[in-house]
């Protein structure tokens, strides 16, 4: 036997075989212990997605010289947790230079392209804390 455990285990590997065991036992063993693995990572897999999503949007009102210029369908997600939203614009995207988002959202990026398609991309960051209602978008001119 060769490695940096060798001597630890020198003299003592018929353990790791267990010997004494019948093959039937054996396998019951590991069958209860992968049987066991897989319940705790489906129970840790259910949980996470049985999560409250304490960030609830009604509905996206985006606004450009304080006229609603567009509403799209609200979303949840997690308190902190970035997103993505998207406005198709064609014909007056080349209107806007920027965006901003009302509070208590924050803004982390905006992009606006014009070829081949005219559309606004924000990523946006959710609150720290639960929020419920809708969220506003500020397009502005330039």
């Amino acid at each position: 036997m060769n490695g940096p455990i060798a001597p630890l285990i020198q003299g003592h590997h018929h353990l790791l075989r267990l010997p004494h065991l019948s093959p039937h036992l054996r396998a019951i063993l590991l069958g209860a212990a992968v049987g066991a693995l897989v319940m705790f990572v489906a129970t840790d897999v259910l949980l996470y997605e049985n999560l409250t999503a304490p960030v609830q949007v009604s509905t996206v009102n985006w606004y450009t010289q304080g006229q609603l210029f567009a509403t799209s369908h609200g979303f949840a997600v997690h308190t902190s947790q970035a997103f993505n939203l998207t406005l198709k614009c064609a014909g007056f995207c080349y209107r806007f230079n920027g965006a901003a988002l009302g509070s208590p959202f924050h803004l982390v990026s905006t992009q606006i392209f014009y070829y081949p398609s005219e559309y606004v991309n924000l990523t946006a960051r959710a609150p720290s804390a639960g929020y419920s209602g809708p969220l506003s978008v500020i397009l502005t001119v330039g």
